[in-house]
């Protein structure tokens, strides 16, 4: 019994409150809305019967017509999700420049290093299997020589990536193998 109590007195506040929300209770709102119940009188129909026929394919065609601009994908600003982020500048993309310039790090292969006075220079050999000598500050492709010791060769390595953090980072090219040998 006190659950069925509790249910209508729920019911009959949820209606006051929607009563209420809506603002029907209120004179000023029913004065207005008879106000507005006049509907004007529709225009004098002077019309064939071949021009109905025309008007309701007319209002088909139109209604088509807004039915394909709400379906039209607008892309707008949005960005093309195939497309490179990165991309390539009118300089570059044309290929590499040919010998030791065109060379990217990973395509050198250190195959000796000579002292001339108190200077280091590296004997390399390409990936078109020709051999170059590289001294401190020589560019290739994608870095420079930063530093040639006895056995090894560091480079500085530019990172052509946007969302990386450092720009650069040190490659060593060792002309002996961790384990000692050639």
């Amino acid at each position: 019994m006190v659950r069925k109590r509790i249910m209508i007195t729920a019911f009959l506040m949820i209606g006051f409150f929607m009563l209420i929300a809506t603002g029907l209770s209120s004179p000023a709102f029913q004065a207005q809305s008879v106000k507005k119940e006049k509907k004007p009188a529709p225009p004098p129909q002077t019309s064939t019967k071949g021009k109905g026929i025309e008007k309701v394919k007319e209002a088909l065609a139109a209604r088509e017509k807004e039915r394909e601009k709400r379906l039209r994908y607008n892309i707008g600003l949005a960005r093309d999700p195939f497309r490179n982020p990165v991309a390539p500048t009118a300089g570059k993309g044309r290929g590499r420049p040919p010998g030791e310039k065109g060379m990217l790090i990973s395509e050198l292969q250190l195959v000796g290093i000579v002292k001339k006075g108190n200077e280091y220079i590296a004997f390399f050999n390409g990936s078109d299997n020709v051999g170059y000598f590289l001294r401190v500050n020589d560019r290739v492709y994608d870095g420079w020589v930063k530093k040639i010791g006895p056995d090894y060769v560091i480079f500085e390595q530019e990172i052509n990536d946007p969302y990386s953090l450092k720009k650069t980072r040190e490659v060593v090219k060792k002309l002996y193998s961790e384990g000692g040998g050639k």
